[in-house]
């Protein structure tokens, strides 16, 4: 695929995390076979700077206030799209570094949303949203 290929939001499909880490993988393969592997701190430096690239954006995000309203329009909706793209980049990189650690990401994150919402004396579980 092209580097200028763009694919429409519309056309794609909800993926599990199960999907994302076998494209995620079978294309770091592909995209990275000729370079050394990755060792975890490699992938959490690669997670970390996707970090500061989602804050980066919420703080040019907040050019939008104080601007008439079609201007911070305009503005906000060119961040969020930005953000959008920045916080995709975090989790697919989170992955990465999950494969690399042989951590099951839904399961790890299942787990932890879980534990929060008891601690948080909240009654929300993930497993109770399918019945299970």
């Amino acid at each position: 695929m092209s580097k200028k290929t763009r694919i429409a939001k519309n056309t794609l499909v909800p993926m599990s995390f199960e999907d994302l880490r076998e494209a995620n993988v079978k294309r770091q393969k592909e995209v990275r076979k000729q370079l050394v592997e990755w060792d975890p701190v490699d992938w959490a430096i690669a997670v970390a700077a996707q970090s500061g690239r989602v804050c980066k954006e919420a703080a040019l995000l907040r050019r939008y206030r104080g601007k008439s309203e079609n201007q911070a329009n305009d503005i906000k909706d060119y961040y969020l799209n930005r953000m959008e793209w920045a916080i995709a980049c975090l989790v697919i990189q989170a992955d990465l570094l999950a494969a690399n650690l042989k951590i099951d990401l839904a399961s790890a994150v299942a787990g932890q949303f879980n534990r929060q919402s008891v601690n948080q004396g909240n009654t929300v579980l993930l497993s109770s949203l399918h019945g299970t």
